[in-house]
């Protein structure tokens, strides 16, 4: 679950002034369950699920930490755990269930409509009065955000080998993820407004018949970047066309043997990408895909988020001391390449690790074991 996450929680917030002192807990908020999904800041409302049995969406006051509202989905209805972070535009909020997603009034918590399944891995993406996703057969949908009426959708070949690319906007084109006979797996761009397919790339790779399974895409100025198996990737946004060389099939050397590893949690940080793998944090060169800096430790498949120049990270780099094993939360000023300040919580007698996060102004709201915390 926590690698589906991870997908769409790595943040970037370049006008907030981030937490460069070490924090403080300033709220705590326990609503009796041990486990919180994504995060989500709208203005003074805090809005995260619970992603086991007892499901649905909850909404906290910012300021005092208290209950605003609470919607769930009918056991009868599907799975009604949210894991995913919610999308918010003005007073509507999309929120992601098993079954359908749903739109909700964030003053009341009111269901307004109902649309298509969500692909497992999948989060909407709101364009004005537009809503971007991917459904649970692979296609991509154009819903109205008023009233869920589905504008248009593309199919894109079929679903047996399909990744769910979590997909990407960016100056009225989607890029994502489709399969194709008889090739395979492709990355994809479509015009916003129509569904109309503008180029495909196939994700070739030698052991891979089908190609690359990406699983997390981003566009910026620079190109589409995308990680997925063990390959680091960049297309050109007006044609798809590879930026790089060649594909980036990412190796290290372990007792003089090259051995694959793969990349999780890929941000972007404005001059460069940041990505976390099993043996360090790496800032990446977007012009040519090179690694320029490693911060060397023990990381596991956590998001990641950015306000201004400071990346916020979950893990155990080398040369901090060790004070929750399970992984402390840290932040790393990006141009000084130093860590600012580490945090764990002064009693974790569950070992547990942060898992979520959302950046605010001068603040990071984050879950631990059974609570949020406001970290100030």
């Amino acid at each position: 679950m926590i690698q589906i996450l991870l997908f769409f929680l790595a943040v970037t917030l370049q006008a907030q002034q981030p937490l460069r002192t070490k924090p403080v807990e300033k709220l705590i908020v326990s609503l009796g369950f041990r486990d919180w999904g994504a995060i989500t800041i709208a203005g003074n409302t805090v809005l995260a699920g619970h992603p086991n049995d007892g499901g649905g969406i909850y909404a906290i006051d910012g300021t005092t930490g208290k209950q605003k509202w609470f919607h769930v989905a009918p056991k009868s209805e599907g799975n009604p755990s949210v894991s995913r972070p919610a999308v918010v535009s003005g007073d509507t909020v999309l929120v992601c269930y098993g079954k359908y997603l749903v739109a909700l009034s964030l003053a009341t918590g009111r269901e307004r409509w109902r649309g298509p399944a969500p692909f497992d891995n999948s989060v909407p993406i709101i364009a004005g009065n537009m809503v971007y996703m991917t459904d649970a057969e692979g296609a991509l949908n154009a819903l109205d955000l008023a009233t869920g009426k589905i504008l248009w959708k593309t199919p894109f070949g079929e679903n047996r080998n399909y990744c769910g690319g979590q997909p990407a906007l960016r100056d009225g084109v989607l890029y994502s993820t489709a399969y194709f006979e008889p090739k395979g797996r492709h990355a994809i761009a479509v015009d916003a407004k129509t569904g109309a397919e503008k180029w495909r790339t196939f994700l070739k790779a030698e052991y891979a018949r089908t190609g690359v399974c990406l699983v997390r895409l981003i566009a910026t100025s620079e190109g589409v970047f995308a990680t997925g198996d063990q390959f680091l990737l960049s297309f050109d946004l007006a044609t798809g066309t590879p930026r790089w060389e060649a594909k980036k099939q990412l190796r290290r050397d372990e007792r003089g043997f090259p051995k694959g590893f793969a990349l999780w949690s890929l941000t972007d940080a404005g001059s460069m990408l940041t990505a976390l793998s099993d043996i360090g944090l790496h800032l990446i060169d977007k012009t040519t895909g090179a690694f320029a800096w490693t911060l060397p430790g023990k990381f596991t498949d956590r998001p990641m988020a950015v306000s201004g120049d400071i990346l916020y990270f979950i893990g155990q780099p080398d040369g901090v001391a060790v004070v929750s094993k399970s992984g402390m939360l840290h932040a790393l000023d990006l141009q000084a390449r130093q860590i600012v300040w580490s945090f764990a919580r002064a009693e974790d007698k569950y070992n547990w690790s942060f898992h979520h996060m959302a950046p605010f102004d001068n603040g990071l709201w984050v879950d631990h074991y059974g609570v949020l915390l406001k970290l100030q």
